[in-house]
């Protein structure tokens, strides 16, 4: 109910404010990496290195880098998912699976304590801004648009 209920508010919105969902496959409508916002939560590692300290910095490099894949990866095939394009689906759940995988298994090696926060989250909002700007350039590149037409049943 959630996830309908949510996309009947986003459609909604972007009707009222006339956002197109494939104006970036279309057309030469530049693709902006998101710098100022991933400069901006980054600033939350410098956060977490006063409150924790630098100790356990490769595990904390390896968590971020893991939870930056998976949200890149999550983002990606979340998008591939609205598409018209099975190997660009295909691909990117590969890819989804996998990140997640690893990103399991260093929390579950590690355990899951609080200094392990600020890496997973400031890797997952920045993973995420990513994502998004990655998977318009896939989708431009080969053409992956959403159905705008479905069939209703």
């Amino acid at each position: 109910m959630g996830s309908l209920t949510g996309q009947y508010c986003a459609r909604g919105i972007s009707d009222r404010i006339n956002a197109k969902f494939d104006s970036h496959v279309m057309g030469n409508k530049n693709i902006e990496w998101p710098i100022l916002q991933t400069a901006v939560f980054l600033l939350g590692m410098v956060v977490h290195g006063i409150i924790f300290g630098q100790n356990n910095f490769i595990n904390v490099i390896l968590l971020l880098g893991y939870a930056f894949g998976q949200s890149v990866s999550f983002a990606v095939v979340s998008r591939a998912r609205q598409r018209n394009h099975d190997i660009y689906l295909m691909w990117a759940s590969v890819f989804s699976n996998g990140v997640w995988y690893l990103t399991m298994h260093q929390l579950a090696l590690k355990n899951i304590t609080p200094d392990k926060t600020a890496p997973y989250v400031v890797g997952g909002v920045v993973g995420s801004l990513v994502g998004q700007n990655i998977a318009m350039h896939v989708e431009k590149k080969i053409n992956a648009r959403m159905d705008l037409s479905p069939k209703l049943i």
